[in-house]
């Protein structure tokens, strides 16, 4: 069992080489090994019958695959304490997604603060799967709130979450399914069958963070406008999880998400999630990261607390 001070050292080094670095992009991580691996077992597996079973099979064997590298490193290294550190903070590091997201979203909305809209859509496409080309300002901020609000959960709360539960294993496992589900988990005709256990994966992975980001939310805004919208609007969405972490954004900022989205030339219509459809602008920006942030420290620092009172 490893001190809890190290575990609190690993933590916040990560924290800080996030701040400092954010994702860069000259470096090698283990998504992009992952994204590979999924890659190559799609091709050869996703084809004939029995696609369903068969992205079944994928998943396990690609969860079992990296729960069996990582819990061995994590047997070997934590003889030597100081290479297990470095290794932890590493992948700790290669975790997070937390400067990187509100980096990018802050430059769509620098971007639209000066009116250059076609940069800013430029930008949003970086962030989205929906089309932007045709976006007005409200459509450009309303999606970058959105995907703020999903990915503080997917990219930030929930891989700490599960460094909490589980390690370095445990984040790696949680990428593993998020990377599966961003590659295989969407209802095409390519991959409804072979994708449908991964997104289920992901689903439940998801399931606890979500509701946390959700909660945290009204922990750091102390507005009971977040209570009132997630009760209502949590459960709105399409996804079983993506609605909460948006309703509890959309109670803190007094805003309306939703509406028809397009997709790859197909318009969608997306459940509306919060209770004021008002004009949204650079300011709303600048209030949704700043919102964003303070549920990303508040999460830190009760994590922290955690690990300090498990040493009593």
């Amino acid at each position: 069992m490893l001190e809890i001070n190290i575990i609190i050292y690993i933590f916040i080094t990560a924290i800080v080489l996030d701040a400092i670095f954010g994702d860069p992009s000259y470096l090698s991580n283990p998504v992009i090994w992952f994204g590979k691996l999924i890659s190559f077992g799609e091709k050869k597996m996703n084809r004939g019958s029995y696609k369903a079973v068969k992205g079944a099979l994928l998943v396990i064997l690609l969860f079992v695959f990296v729960a069996f590298i990582f819990y061995k490193l994590e047997f070997f290294l934590r003889k030597y304490p100081m290479f297990y550190f470095c290794y932890a903070v590493l992948f700790l590091f290669y975790g997070l997604a937390a400067k990187t997201l509100l980096s990018e979203v802050n430059l769509v909305f620098r971007y639209l603060e000066i009116g250059n809209y076609p940069q800013a859509r430029i930008q949003l496409s970086r962030l989205v799967t929906r089309d932007t080309q045709s976006m007005n300002a409200q459509q450009i901020s309303k999606s970058a709130l959105e995907t703020l609000s999903e990915n503080l959960s997917d990219g930030v709360v929930a891989p700490l979450f599960y460094f909490a539960l589980g390690g370095v294993p445990g984040i790696m496992l949680y990428k593993l399914v998020n990377t599966l589900d961003s590659m295989i988990g969407y209802k095409t005709e390519r991959y409804k069958a072979f994708g449908m256990v991964a997104a289920r994966f992901d689903d439940v992975a998801n399931f606890l963070p979500a509701r946390i980001t959700a909660l945290l939310v009204f922990l750091v805004s102390l507005n009971p406008k977040v209570i009132k919208s997630i009760l209502t609007f949590g459960s709105k969405h399409e996804s079983v999880n993506s609605g909460y972490p948006e309703a509890a954004f959309c109670g803190a900022l007094d805003c309306q998400f939703g509406g028809s989205i397009q997709y790859n030339g197909i318009v969608k219509h997306k459940a509306l999630i919060g209770f004021n459809d008002r004009q949204l602008d650079a300011t709303d920006g600048k209030k949704g990261i700043a919102l964003a942030l303070k549920t990303y420290i508040a999460f830190s620092i009760i994590l922290i607390c955690f690990w300090l009172l498990c040493n009593f």
